[in-house]
Order: C-alpha cells, then structure tokens, then sequence
C-alpha cells in the first residue's frame, strides 16, 4: 500500500512539474506573385534557352548571360500572361500556315522589339546603365 501510495504522490508531483506550453498558430499569408500568368516550366526553359543561345552568339561571357536571361525572363512574366504569348503564337502559326506574310511579320516584329528591349534593360541593371546608344539592337529603344 505504500509503494502505491508513493507511486502515486510521484505521479502528482511530476505531472504537477510539467508546463504546458501553449503553441500558437502560423496562419500563412497568400503572397501576391509578381508574375503574371501560369507558365508552363518547359516554356521557361525554352525562354531562358533561346535567350542563352542568343547571347553566346554574340559571345557575351556565360555568367552574365546567365543573369541578362534571368532577368529577361522574369521580365517577360512580369510583363505577359502566358495565356497571351500563347495566343499569339498560335495566330502566328495561323498566319504562316495561310500564308499572311503581313501579319505573320507584324507580330515576329513586335516580338523581336520587345525582348531586344527588354534585353538592353537587362544588360543595363546588371552593368549599372552603361550600354551605349550605339550598342543597342535595331529596333530597341528604351
């Protein structure tokens, strides 16, 4: 009875030691993305991809190649919803199908505009705006 009774009085005294500790909840709090659209991730890569092999033919050095296409994807996020370039190449593809030389060339214009573009503005965050005027692609204007 004894060894019960000590038992027991163990138990009080070292249930009666435990705190409690109240947890609090983590409530998340939805980011708002600065992209705009749900991109595909194979239509990033294709993005970065083709902005890679572009700035190796002009020889820039692969980490700031690197950067310029990071940027200019991001950019191009920021900018279009995937939906829209999505879109416009399919009329694109519609065009050059029937043939409309016109505006298969109106849009592959508007396209090569903006990310020449975009690609100077690139270039000019990573380099502290020190692209010369005369550096700039035809057709890029800021």
């Amino acid at each position: 009875m004894k060894k019960i009774l000590t038992f027991f009085i163990g138990l009080v005294l070292l249930g009666g030691c435990t705190k409690t500790i109240e947890v609090e909840k983590i409530v998340e709090v939805p980011q708002k993305s600065r992209f705009k659209g749900d991109y595909p991730t194979l239509e990033i890569r294709n993005m970065w991809q083709s902005c890679f092999s572009g700035q190796q033919i002009v020889r820039i050095p692969p980490p700031i190649a690197i950067t310029i296409c990071d940027c200019l994807v991001d950019t191009t996020r920021q900018d279009y919803d995937y939906t829209f370039l999505y879109n416009e190449q399919q009329t694109q593809l519609k065009a050059r199908r029937e043939g409309d030389t016109e505006k298969d060339a109106k849009i592959s214009k508007r396209r090569q505009d903006y990310w020449a573009k975009v690609n100077v503005q690139c270039t000019q965050m990573i380099q502290g705006g020190q692209v010369s005027p005369e550096n700039l692609p035809k057709g890029a204007t800021l």
